[in-house]
This record gives structure tokens, C-alpha cells and sequence, in this order.
């Protein structure tokens, strides 16, 4: 009973809100670097990329990390033969 009315103070309450988003932010950032390192790797072992297209296809990735990565595997990584330059 007495964890109860410790958790329903309003003063204690701001600890653990601080505590379950900055734990759900370390993990979106981790997850987004995982991402990001995951998509450099598979733009650099693209066989049918040119050289030209990896380089573009990297700097997108690094100006947008997020949406760049997920552009690359959901658009990039699929039209590999048609848009290599």
C-alpha cells in the first residue's frame, strides 16, 4: 500500500516519466544507428551499383540518416540495376 501512495505523489512521478523516455530515446538512437550502419554496409556491397551511384546513395545517407537508410532499403537496395549510374 505504501508503493502506491509513493507512486501517486506528483513530485516522484517526474523521475520515472524522465526514466521510461529517456530509456524509449536510447533505444529509438540505437536502433536508428543499427539502421544507419546497416545501410552503409549494404550500399558499399552492392555489386551492381556503380561507383558514382554508391557514393550518392551514402551521402543521402549520411545528410538524412533515418529516412535516407530507410529510402535505400526500401526503394534503392530493390532498383539496384535500373537507376545505377
Amino acid at each position: 500500500m505504501d508503493l502506491l501512495a509513493y507512486l501517486s505523489d506528483d513530485d516522484d512521478k517526474n523521475w520515472v516519466w524522465g526514466l521510461i523516455t529517456g530509456t524509449c530515446g536510447l533505444i529509438c538512437s540505437i536502433g536508428s544507428l543499427i539502421l544507419f550502419i546497416a545501410a552503409l554496409i549494404s550500399i558499399i556491397s552492392a555489386d551492381r551499383l556503380t561507383t558514382a551511384a554508391k557514393i550518392l546513395w551514402a551521402v543521402v545517407a549520411f545528410a538524412f540518416p533515418f529516412i535516407g537508410s530507410l529510402a535505400w532499403f526500401f526503394w534503392g537496395k530493390k532498383n539496384q540495376d535500373k537507376f545505377s549510374f
